[in-house]
């Protein structure tokens, strides 16, 4: 009984201290206001940032990222790439705070405008694609320091819709757990391993992306591999 305990202990340690695979990507480009989060930050994590203008009311598909990324250590991504549609622009005039993520990633957006994204047929899409892992735990974050009525976005991941207030928000974020990986189509292209966020507002509204924070699932099956394995060996000792 003894080794039996020891042996589960181990396997439950290698499990605990496996590091799950989280990927940060930074919303808003330098020529519209937004500032890049510098990597690695205060945390030690590294990002991933938007270095192509969202083109301004320019409304069609455009990658406004390089092909190729990081995860938050510093792991290479070599397929990762977001792609945007109907993309009314991005900017920098959210709250500069770090209470969740460096000021840099909080400060900065890509938005949805009521008169272009109203309504689920005319929303933003965005397309993170090139994800090793099979599923991610999803979750958005955005700020808008600018007083308003009308901040509160709508976001539909994997059949799932949530809101989001943007004004004045500091810490308060929406989460789509276990989404699944696999190919979506964004502007009529067919992309691979990815997830898609469809992000819309209702009537005047405006709506904000300021940080996509994914986590991937471990795969279940791995803590009862590395049990029945233990139970497995004890049973060959006896």
């Amino acid at each position: 009984m003894n080794k039996l305990v020891l042996m589960l202990m181990v396997c439950l340690a290698l499990v605990g201290t496996a590091q799950a695979e989280r990927i940060l990507m930074d919303f808003g480009a330098p020529g519209e206001g937004g500032v890049p989060t510098t990597s690695p930050d205060s945390n030690g994590l590294y990002w991933n940032n938007q270095p192509v203008d969202a083109n301004y009311m320019n409304f069609s598909l455009q990658q406004i990222t390089a092909p190729g990324g990081v995860d938050t250590a510093n792991n290479a991504l070599p397929n990762f790439a977001v792609w945007t549609y109907n993309c009314a622009g991005s900017g920098g005039t959210g709250v500069v705070d770090s209470t969740l993520y460096p000021s840099t990633a909080q400060q900065d957006f890509i938005f949805m405008d009521g008169s272009y994204n109203n309504g689920l047929a005319n929303a933003l899409l965005v397309a993170i694609v090139g994800l090793p892992s099979s599923n991610y735990d999803v979750k958005l974050f955005g700020s808008r320091i600018t007083p308003g009525a009308g901040r509160v976005g709508t976001y539909l991941v994997n059949g799932q819709t949530q809101t989001l207030d943007a004004y004045a928000n500091t810490s308060n974020t929406i989460t789509f757990a276990n989404v699944p990986v696999g190919d979506v189509t964004i502007g009529g292209v067919v992309e691979h391993n990815a997830i898609l966020l469809t992000c819309y507002v209702t009537g005047t509204n405006y709506g904000y992306l300021s940080v996509a924070d994914l986590n991937a699932v471990p795969e279940p099956a791995t803590m009862g591999l590395l049990i029945l394995g233990a139970l497995a060996a004890l049973r060959r000792r006896r």
